[in-house]
């Protein structure tokens, strides 16, 4: 899996690089993170980049790859791609995607995605499955982004998620959040915030704080990059489907109860 987040992280490396004529953006970031739950918390880092070229015409292809690590735990990566037809004012494609770590099986999703860009305001959705050892997750989220200006964005952001165990019954779980970020008039690096609520339909809620400062490429202000490069980083996500990015995850337990744990998934 090292090799697989080297191999990521390479390959943002390239789509930065990406010869004139494509149109190229994305971001690379470290955040703070926190966890809680009414009786367990954690505290953690993560690293991550995302990063979108024009492949052909009117055909986009974006990257993402990500590493959290919680405190006493293992960390674990992930990687996630897309390809899409742009049409200008809207996209619309597919994504798959992988997580891992020591804590958690395998975790393989994909499904198809859309976006449109309107004056100030980007709304961007995805329709997801996916699947670790004997469980599935189908998932529907949304995100809903407006542009005070061309460099201060705020986001509103629902998503649904349905487990299926083997073993154990489904379980429904709801995630939301608000969140913002504001790139500084005189570097390419932008500060962002974002809080995250996973209301498990047995178990306890979870909720997950993330700060950080994000060096944005391209040349592009927080819209453009929106518009031309990463659309579609951190909605249309493995991790994103079942709240993976903000480390909470369903275990069917031997009783065939369901409970939800802190666990560092990306």
């Amino acid at each position: 899996m090292k090799k697989l987040l080297m191999g990521a992280v390479g390959a943002l490396a390239l789509l930065a690089a990406a010869p004139a004529y494509a149109e190229t953006g994305g971001f690379v970031g470290a955040s703070y993170e926190r966890l809680d739950a009414d009786d367990a918390e954690a505290d953690g880092f993560a690293i991550n980049g995302a990063a979108a070229y024009d492949a052909a015409p009117s055909v986009g292809v974006e990257v993402e790859a990500g590493y959290v690590d919680f405190e006493e735990t293992d960390g674990s990566y992930g990687v996630t791609g897309h390809v899409y037809s742009d049409g200008g004012s809207y996209k619309f494609g597919g994504f798959l995607g992988l997580s891992d770590s020591e804590d958690a099986d395998t975790f393989f999703g994909g499904g198809i995605e859309g976006a449109t860009h309107l004056t100030n305001v980007t709304l961007v959705g995805a329709l997801g499955y996916g699947e670790a050892d004997e469980t599935g997750i189908w998932s529907i989220d949304g995100e809903a982004r407006y542009f005070v200006t061309d460099n201060f964005r705020l986001q509103g952001k629902l998503g649904y998620g349905r487990v299926e165990f083997d073993g154990a019954d489904d379980s429904d779980l709801w995630r939301y959040g608000v969140g913002g970020e504001f790139q500084l008039d005189a570097a390419p690096v932008s500060l962002f915030a974002d809080v995250s609520i996973f209301d498990f339909e047995e178990a306890d809620e979870i909720t997950a704080f993330s700060i950080g400062a994000r060096w944005n490429f391209g040349n592009f202000s927080l819209r453009d990059r929106d518009t031309m490069g990463p659309t579609f980083a951190g909605v249309s996500t493995v991790g994103s489907q079942i709240g993976i990015g903000a480390g909470a995850v369903f275990t069917a337990s031997p009783e065939d109860e369901t409970e939800a744990e802190i666990a560092p998934l990306t």
